[in-house]
């Protein structure tokens, strides 16, 4: 069956991307109509689907219209991306739909198919918190944690980021694991941090993969483990961020040559993995200097290789 999968996203915490996609789906229903369309959408035809779900919306389906907002924010099957569309639908949706809520929201949050207007976007978050979407606490109580779209009241903020976090919200979660981990508007915490975030990386959110694996890899309040910090931030890199290939590679390389300075300690296998994923990170991380970082390991990797084998 096709699953539906928001593009539209919360605001992020603590300096991090923002937060990935969520499925709705399990949280808002979708009518056997809309979702028989959605499973037979033809990539090389989407004009029909979009015809027969715009049909179905005027004939009073809210959850067609939404599909449609959800279709053109992602650009999806043959469709393509247009987020002022995209926003045109969502507020075309009765208002007691809370997808349709939070989605508008994040329209104006982010600026994108909207003009960005920050007390809207408090006012559309509200009323999805109102009719039950959970995620949409956790983005209103970051923009009442920063003061974004009227007055700061960090309190709140952080409250509704915990009932979020509570109900399971693997980016509420995140971002509440952020706040405790970084000390930023409550007591530093990363004992509590790796708890959140930790449940939020069972559920493959890939901020929080990434964040675990800073804690394993620095040994946070937590006893360093190499091991723990690559599988972390190789979770992190399956679920799209795209800079967590150098730090897997920074965790190889460290596990593979182990230095006193006198003499090392030199695992051939994991420095031919380091190298496999420095050459990943020189063509995809957003960094410029971590790329001509990760151009340069291979040669300098194979140079430390070829003096073990000399010395043996």
């Amino acid at each position: 069956m096709f699953t539906l999968a928001l593009t539209l996203l919360q605001p992020a915490a603590v300096n991090t991307p923002l937060q990935e996609s969520a499925s709705v789906v399990g949280e808002q229903a979708y009518s056997a109509e809309t979702l028989g369309i959605l499973d037979t959408i033809d990539p090389a035809d989407p004009d029909t689907a979009i015809a027969a779900l715009e049909a179905l919306g005027e004939a009073g389906d809210a959850s067609a219209v939404e599909a449609l907002g959800e279709l053109f924010g992602a650009g999806a099957r043959g469709i393509r991306r247009d987020p002022a569309r995209a926003c045109d639908y969502f507020e075309q949706v009765p208002a007691e739909r809370a997808d349709a809520q939070h989605n508008i929201a994040t329209c104006y949050y982010d600026g994108v198919g909207r003009p960005r207007d920050h007390a809207k976007a408090r006012v559309h978050y509200a009323r999805a918190i109102a009719a039950g979407f959970t995620q949409s606490q956790c983005a209103l109580g970051n923009m009442l944690i920063k003061g974004e779209g009227g007055a700061p009241d960090v309190e709140r903020g952080l409250a509704l980021c915990r009932q979020a976090a509570t109900a399971g919200n693997a980016h509420a979660q995140t971002d509440l694991g952020g706040y405790l981990l970084m000390g930023q508007y409550t007591k530093r915490d990363p004992v509590a941090a790796r708890y959140w975030l930790e449940k939020a990386g069972a559920q493959d959110q890939a901020n929080a993969s990434y964040l675990l694996g800073q804690i394993y890899q620095k040994g946070d309040g937590v006893d360093r483990d190499l091991a723990k910090a690559q599988s972390w931030f190789e979770r992190a890199h399956a679920h799209g961020r795209a800079d967590a290939a150098f730090r897997v590679f920074q965790t190889l390389f460290q596990r593979g040559y182990v230095s006193d300075g006198e003499r090392a300690s030199v695992d051939p296998g994991l420095l031919q993995d380091a190298v496999e994923w420095a050459q990943i990170a020189a063509e995809t991380d957003p960094d410029a200097e971590n790329r001509t970082l990760a151009r340069e390991a291979p040669d300098a990797i194979k140079r430390v290789l070829a003096a073990v084998k000399a010395a043996d």
